[in-house]
């Protein structure tokens, strides 16, 4: 056992260097490493402002007219913000004339700020700023320099999520801010730029990757010892001790690793354990628990079942009940599991939606490998619990009811799923009915099966015809739940748009430009500007008007002549209040519309100085289509939805609103044919929900009828699963197996054809659809890339064209206008959002100095996600380098989309403006794209793998029947018998090893017979010299008898009497040994002659017993296990071998005053075991090898054939004759016979 320490070793040094990472060098363990951390950074910005404001040259290329391209390329591939500002000569106002960055926005108070670093906080988050005055030439520039330390954003979703700047581990633990609590964050100077400081509240931080490999790596090393520990145990003592421990090891595992005991490995700090993703009892309170739970059980089944079939098993009294409670446990086990699988996929967040690839993470993974794990046990547990069945011969059909009456006994207890366990209960009698056909299986491991990859085929059908069902279950469930959701609040992406809109109505603002609402230019100005700023986008799908009344409730310059008791009667009458503040909605016209009301309140005082409201129409058959992605939360109904889902609202009858690709009809019928809360209708390939709410509004809510391409999807990556599990388990194995020093040539050497076969069709498989997969999804994007690209190009152009025509007019018709001119920005707003919503992109129009005037997304440049200025790669290109058209790859947080740039020209060809389409939904719609086309990928390679899989397993088989008959023939190859040629016709390559396997056939038959002939002379010559041997003498004092005699007579001795009789005496003894080895020599040549018949085997040891109980010295018992045993046998050759044995016994128990003998009967499997005892000392070692030999004794006397008679008797019934124990105390002869009729 001390030789595998070094595995503990190993384990013990990946502990201890994984608790050395967490507890002293990551940066993130204590307030003073990330101290460190941030002063190192912003050191380091520090120094990057210094080289360039100590660079006099590079500041005036940045600035001059004709920049140094190299110079400003340079700059955008920085991370810092570097902004350049050129003062007016009053000093009073600022130009921006380089930004190397467009994620950092600069205030006017931080361009007015004193020369220096300081620590400032913006609406995306906080910030180091370095702010420095230089003169260069004629120009008074400020340059600013931005240090990102927090992005903050206004709202959180998978895109724009809140951290530190490059490092993303503090986010929930630490905090900055300019208080004193906390340690400072310290410049070169040594002055305090911001504190950083522990919340009081800390969030549970992940183990980082390398720890948590290295704890695994320390806990599976254990284990592996552990497991080589317990089998040394087996081997040199007991497997019950060596399981014993394996399984207190286990348990005591388990033990350690719950979350709420935390010893040695925290695992509440590992996202794998969070109940929030899975829990469903004490014994699986999260996914990783599940995990470690299903290792553990493969792993202890697996040890139990290996000792299972190194010891022979044996019955006796329960030979009936055990067999039948064996299939009860099997059949509960199959339900239990079943259980767990169900619990997997309903009580869980994983995602098994396997069409959509991109819905997939590291969960569903794992959960993947727990659905193979639990499988395996069950196979494992199955070839445990069958065995009693198969080997007791309980016919199939028995079987079968056991199973059937098991299930329908769980089914009457548990009615929660009626459906799955009477497909169970007939999957396992199917199960079942292929270990009675394929009964070789029961005795090997799956991946040495023959069947291998047809049992993993059903494994991982079963399965996932399991998952899809839960799935579909799930499914329904949530889409009953979305369609409540939308019966009250139809319109989800406009409602959470509308929040943000609402947002940018503050109150403090609107206080202090309360007065420009009582003009009517400056009023009509400010309304337009609201509208455009916060109703502009996305939101264009909606007529917005906001009308403002003076504390009297009269109306200020609004656009119609709608009073305020009207909307304030519509408020109270009509409208209900939503999740958001001062946000109404109501139904009119059988059509969603909003109503924003606020209170504008006083500069002092507590009285009102007017009141708000903005209404918010749809307009006509508008879909939810461009819903923006970026701004899609976690709690919004559309993201909740499956890609391939649509939805429809109606209200009378008529199409209120709708959302994705199916053609839903503009009417229905208000007066359905029964009444209904829930229904299903299936419309061709899709399947219709409906939900009937109330109040004549119906929701539908459609999706793709796709099953059979989710089940054969399913099936691929659970099949693939096993394949990666039985990998690592197999090569693991190898490697300790040969310590790790092996060579390929070895690994090879190891496998045999069939599983050379398999692997390569496996590997082949497995490889192409991985290098198909890449190439095609590496050229579809490619291609997807340039399709967007060519349409925006295209799209691009032509908007272009258009804005460039209706500036152009504006501008010839008031030359005194210009793109700053408010009165056009205004009428330009318009224009551009008419000329988006005809081409249904997104666009922003800036001017030449790259600032923007107009843009139909604003919430990215309000929120600040962006700044107002154009992207400085983009703006090099067209404005510096001259391009006439920049496309690239943009990112706001973590969102990534494609953004095209051209020039707008006026008639001269000069650019005066500079369009941008940014592409928000063209990564979301290549997930898409590359989701269905993966899906499609594996279902056609997941056919191809079933075709080649058969194709192979046919194969496999054909070529391995072909070995095994040929081996057969060879294993039947034995000299004195007729042994026949193999006829081949097929000319292959296993026809010239026939060929030759027949070639051989004839040499040896002529050897046989030359040998055959040579083994007869010397067994003759042997036999002749042993009975001669055997004659000469009782011969001897025959003739020495008869001498003495002659002698006696011839001498006239007075006692010839007495020596006649002695003489006589001593022929006759000698004529009866001489009669005894003839009748020997006469049973041993004569065991082939007999007459099997029908013996009880109880009876005719009794009777043979009987003979010797009249020996006072012997003391004899018999044990009958069970009675009533037949088997066929010659009775007299059955009653001479009991007779040779027990007169063996007697004889060598000569000088014992007592001779016990125990004599067992018991039945074996298919076998009679009759087992004999004695205590007359036992058989020297040496000699045990040779003691059924012919002619071979330890006695002075005696032919030395009684053993040899015995093993004769037993193989000519089919049994065989052993000494099975033997030491200084006695022996041990089992005797094995088939039953009869078995």
């Amino acid at each position: 056992m001390y030789q595998h320490a070094y595995l503990l070793i190993a384990a013990a040094w990946l502990y201890t260097i994984s608790f050395l990472a967490v507890n002293y060098w990551n940066y993130n363990t204590s307030e003073n490493r990330v101290q460190d951390k941030l002063q190192k950074k912003l050191h380091a910005f520090e120094t990057f402002m210094d080289q360039h404001l100590g660079n006099e040259q590079e500041l005036k290329a940045l600035i001059s007219n004709t920049p140094d391209i190299a110079a400003k390329q340079a700059l955008l591939k920085q991370s810092y913000g570097l902004f350049i500002y050129e003062l007016t000569q009053q000093g009073t106002d600022t130009r921006l004339v380089f930004w190397n960055n467009s994620r950092f926005y600069i205030n006017y108070e931080e361009i007015a700020h004193r020369n220096g670093l300081f620590f400032t906080t913006h609406q995306n988050g906080s910030f180091v700023i370095r702010r420095e005055q230089r003169k260069i030439g004629q120009q008074n520039l400020v340059i600013i320099g931005v240090l990102p330390v927090r992005w903050d954003y206004f709202i959180e979703n998978k895109y724009l999520r809140a951290g530190f700047d490059g490092l993303p581990d503090l986010e929930g633990l630490f905090d900055v801010s300019l208080s004193a609590n906390g340690l400072p964050v310290k410049s070169k100077a040594g002055n305090i730029v911001y504190h950083v400081q522990q919340k009081e509240r800390q969030a549970i931080v992940p183990y980082d990757n390398v720890t948590l490999l290295l704890r695994t790596l320390a806990l599976v090393l254990l284990l592996i010892s552990i497991n080589l520990i317990a089998t040394d145990i087996v081997k040199e003592v007991s497997f019950q001790r060596g399981f014993l421990l394996l399984a207190i090891a286990a348990l005591l595992f388990r033990w350690l690793l719950y979350p709420r005991n935390n010893i040695f490995f925290s695992l509440n700090r590992v996202p794998l354990f969070d109940p929030s993703i899975y829990a469903s009892s004490i014994i699986h309170p999260s996914l990783g628990d599940l995990l470690i739970n299903a290792i553990l059980m493969y792993w202890v089944i697996g040890f139990y079942r290996t000792g299972f079939f190194n010891k022979d098993w044996q019955f006796g009294r329960y030979r009936t009940i055990f067999p039948i409670a064996s299939l009860v446990l099997l059949t509960l086990a199959a339900f239990s599991i079943t259980r767990v699988i169900n619990s997997l996929v309903i009580d869980s967040k994983i995602s098994f939606d396997v069409d959509n690839f991109f819905s997939l993470d590291q969960y569903t993974l794992i959960g993947f490998l727990i659905l193979c794990f639990l499988v395996l046990a069950f196979s494992r547990l199955s070839k445990i619990l069958l065995r009693p069945a198969i080997e007791t011969q309980i016919a199939f059909p028995k079987a079968s009811l056991v199973v059937a009456i098991t299930g329908l006994l769980w089914i009457s207890f548990f009615r929660q799923q009626l459906v799955i366990d009477m497909l169970i209960t007939l999957w396992m009698i199917g199960y079942i009915g292929m270990f009675y056909a394929y009964r070789q299986d029961l005795y090997t491991t799956l991946p040495k099966s023959p069947n291998f990859i047809l049992r993993v085929l059903i494994f991982a059908a079963s399965v996932a015809g399991i998952v899809m069902y839960q799935n579909r279950a799930v499914e329904f469930a949530q889409r009953k739940q979305n369609a409540y959701r939308l019966s009250i609040q139809s319109d989800p992406s406009g409602e959470h748009l509308l929040s943000l809109a609402a947002a940018n109505f503050d109150s403090k603002f609107l206080s202090q430009q309360f007065y420009r609402f009582t003009t009517e230019y400056s009023s009509r100005y400010l309304k337009d500007s609201l509208t455009a700023e916060n109703f502009s986008g996305y939101l264009n799908k909606y007529d917005s008007r906001i009308y403002v009344y003076d504390s009297l409730y009269r109306p200020l310059f609004n656009d119609d002549s709608t009073s305020y008791g009207e909307l304030k009667s519509m408020l109270i009458n009509q409208a209900r209040k939503t999740d958001i503040d001062d946000l109404y909605v109501f139904t009119k016209d059988n059509r969603q519309h909003f109503i924003y009301a606020q209170t504008i309140p006083a500069l002092q005082g507590a009285s009102e100085q007017g009141y708000l409201f903005v209404l918010v129409n749809p307009k006509r058959y508008k879909s939810e289509a461009l819903y923006p992605e970026l701004f899609t939360q976690a709690q919004n109904l559309a993201a909740d939805l499956n890609t391939s889902d649509a939805y429809a609202v109606y209200s009378n009858g008529r199409l209120l609103n709708h959302f994705g690709d199916y053609a839903f009809p503009s009417e229905i019928s208000t007066k359905p044919a029964a009444y209904y809360e829930y229904k299903e209708e299936v419309n061709g390939n899709y399947n219709e929900l409906w939900y009937n709410a109330g109040n004549q509004k119906q929701i539908v809510i459609v999706k793709k009828r796709d099953w059979l391409i989710e089940f054969f999807t399913l099936i691929a990556y659970i099949f693939c699963s096993f394949l990666l599990i039985m990998f690592l388990f197999r090569a693991g194995s190898f490697l300790l197996q040969k310590r790790l020093n092996i060579k390929p040539r070895e690994l090879i050497n190891q496998l045999t054809i069939r599983t050379q076969v398999h692997t390569t069709i496996i590997f082949l498989s497995i490889f192409s659809f991985i290098i198909i997969g890449i190439v095609t999804i590496s050229f579809f994007i490619i291609r997807f890339n340039q399709g967007n690209q060519e349409r925006l190009s295209r799209a691009i152009q032509v908007m272009s064209n258009e804005i460039a025509n209706k500036v152009e007019a504006e501008l010839q018709f008031d030359d005194v206008i210009t793109l700053n001119d408010q009165g056009f920005n205004v009428a330009l707003e318009k224009t551009i959002a008419e000329i988006s919503d005809i081409h249904n992109v997104e666009v922003n129009f800036f001017d030449t100095t790259g600032s923007l005037k107009v843009s139909t997304q604003p919430y990215v440049y309000n929120k600040h996600l962006l700044n107002e200025k154009m992207d400085p790669k983009a703006y090099l290109q067209l404005h510096n380098m001259k391009q006439i058209r920049f496309v690239q790859e943009e990112q706001v947080g973590n969102f990534k989309y494609l953004s095209i740039y051209v020039p707008v020209n006026d008639a001269s060809g000069k650019p005066y403006a500079y369009l941008n389409i940014p592409y928000f939904n063209s990564q979301s719609e290549l997930n898409q794209e590359i989701s269905g086309f993966l899906a499609t990928l594996i279902n056609l390679n997941a056919f191809i793998f079933l075709i080649a899989g058969s194709l192979a397993f046919f194969l496999t088989n054909r070529i391995t029947a072909s070995f095994q008959f040929i081996a057969n023939k060879m294993r039947a190859i034995a000299l004195g018998k007729d042994n026949e040629a193999i006829l081949w016709n097929r000319q292959d390559e296993i026809g010239l090893l026939v060929n030759e396997y027949n070639r051989m056939l004839g040499k040896l038959e002529e050897s046989a017979t030359a040998l055959a002939r040579n083994e007869r002379e010397g067994a003759w010559r042997e036999m002749a010299r042993q009975v001669a041997h055997e004659i000469k003498n009782p011969l001897t004092p025959m003739k020495l008898s008869i001498q003495y005699l002659k002698q006696s007579i011839d001498s006239n001795a007075p006692n010839v009497q007495e020596l006649s009789n002695r003489v006589t005496q001593t022929l006759v003894d000698q004529i009866d040994q001489l009669s005894r080895i003839a009748g020997d020599f006469s049973q041993f040549a004569n065991i082939g002659n007999s007459s099997p018949e029908l013996v009880t085997v109880d009876a005719a040891i009794e009777a043979s017993v009987q003979l010797y109980r009249t020996n006072q010295k012997l003391d004899i018992h018999l044990h009958v296990v069970e009675a009533g045993l037949q088997v066929m046998i010659d009775k007299l050759q059955l009653n001479r071998l009991l007779t040779n044995l027990l007169q063996n016994v007697v004889e060598a128990g000569e000088q014992q005053d007592t001779v016990k003998i125990d004599i067992t009967i018991q039945r074996e499997g298919g076998w009679v075991l009759i087992i004999i005892a004695d205590n007359c000392g036992g058989i020297p070692e040496s000699l045990r090898q040779r003691i059924f030999t012919p002619n071979f004794t330890t006695k002075t006397s005696g032919t030395g054939l009684g053993l040899a008679i015995c093993r004769g008797i037993a193989e000519q019934a089919g049994g065989t004759i052993l000494l099975r124990h033997s030491d200084d105390t006695g022996s041990v002869f089992q005797l094995q016979l088939p039953v009869a009729n078995a």
